[in-house]
């Protein structure tokens, strides 16, 4: 059985990384291919090279020509990508019929952004494999919603745990290590106030070790991308800069978490792969209860704490409750996924056009917008970005106006 693991930027590489074995412990064979999701570059040749991949990787653009003749080679696709490519995807199976591939979709870390968006994207997905009992139970609201059958659905976990010793191993007097990451904050005050709390964080307590994991160097790239460079920021209210703080740039989390005596976050998915590792773990909760920071994934977990709040000597524990709730454990449930996965690859898939992805829109809206803007447009929802000419007039004229007055 030929299974091929397509991939978009480094997080989601590493989570078909950490799947591919299970599928050849079953006798398939892998192939893992990035696909191109925007103009500019996605990986660097560093980055890339940090997976030590044992074959060659090969690019495939979903946006040109037709892979239909390609993807048919395939008995199970495992998608690991971002929206956009989610759909083209689809699009490519289109047209194939019974003789196309199983699909599964996975994430690479927490649903703490617009999730029934993300989830309205993959419902397509013969299989979806996501990472808690309360993303199963809000994708299956959704589906009954719109008239759809959510038995797609399974919990598998945050496959990026599948990296942990399946033994916790709490390491005694170990470094503190921050994560950051690429967008929360996102502003540059919030930023600044990032920099000068860490900075603190370091000189109140000169007797631990201080790691800061950045989320990437510069010239590298991932899905969201940084605007404001930590790294820059932290020297600005550093002086002198700490004896007891290191930038980190080359060892993974997955390293670095294997050493840590306390891991430190806003809201990263790493925070689940520390908990399941055994090490102590705070959330800074000084940037607020904002949607579209994500925070709320992590309300109930007992794990909240301002800067000012922080103890590095007295750690909070984990709410057992949230924690079987909103998180699981791939490693106890992968093997079964995968085996569940080929054996429904053994038979023929009714075509794709039969699961209609009513969440995203109506079929109805679907060929308006197709008819109107063409199909290009509606894959990359460029409608959604584009604002007309009168309209962006109109508010600078309003802008100008109102800083006269």
């Amino acid at each position: 059985m030929k299974v091929l693991a397509l991939a978009s930027y480094d997080s989601f590489l590493n989570i078909a990384r950490l799947i591919a074995p299970y599928f050849e412990e079953k006798g398939a064979s892998v192939e893992i291919s990035l696909v191109k999701a925007r103009a500019s570059s996605q990986f660097s040749r560093e980055q890339l090279a940090r997976f030590s991949l044992d074959k060659a990787v090969s690019l495939i653009d979903l946006s040109a020509g037709d892979h239909r003749q390609l993807l048919s080679q395939y008995e199970i696709i495992l998608s690991c990508l971002e929206g956009g490519s989610t759909r083209k995807l689809f699009q490519a199976l289109a047209g194939l019929g019974e003789k196309r591939p199983l699909t599964i979709s996975t994430y690479p870390g927490l649903v703490l952004r617009f999730p029934f968006d993300g989830y309205s994207m993959r419902c397509n997905s013969d299989l979806f494999w996501l990472n808690s009992l309360y993303d199963q139970e809000r994708y299956k609201l959704m589906c009954e919603a719109y008239g759809l059958n959510g038995s797609n659905a399974r919990v598998c976990g945050n496959l990026s745990v599948l990296e942990a010793p399946e033994k916790a191993k709490k390491v005694k007097d170990g470094p503190v290590v921050f994560f950051e990451q690429a967008i929360i904050p996102s502003s540059l005050p919030e930023r600044k106030y990032l920099a000068y709390s860490l900075i603190k964080i370091a000189n109140d307590n000169p007797g631990k070790k201080i790691i800061l994991k950045l989320r990437m160097r510069k010239g590298e790239t991932t899905l969201h991308r940084v605007k404001y460079d930590l790294e820059t920021l932290l020297h600005s209210y550093a002086n002198p800069w700490p004896k007891n703080l290191v930038i980190s740039h080359n060892r993974s989390a997955d390293e670095l978490l294997s050493h840590a005596g306390f891991c430190l976050t806003v809201c990263s998915t790493v925070a689940i792969e520390a908990l399941y590792r055994g090490v102590p773990t705070t959330l800074i909760s000084d940037f607020g209860a904002h949607d579209d920071y994500g925070m709320s994934y992590f309300f109930g977990s007992g794990l909240l704490r301002r800067f000012e709040e922080i103890s590095l000597e007295h750690p909070p524990f984990v709410n057992a409750d949230w924690l079987s709730q909103y998180t699981a454990d791939p490693r106890k449930k992968i093997k079964g996924l995968v085996q569940e996965a080929m054996q429904m690859a053994r038979k023929p898939m009714p075509p794709i056009e039969s699961r209609a992805a009513m969440p995203e829109m109506a079929p109805e809206l679907l060929r308006f917008l197709e008819a109107e803007l063409g199909e290009a447009a509606v894959l990359s929802r460029r409608y959604k970005k584009a604002t007309p000419i009168i309209e962006t007039g109109f508010k600078r004229i309003r802008t100008w106006a109102l800083s006269k007055f």
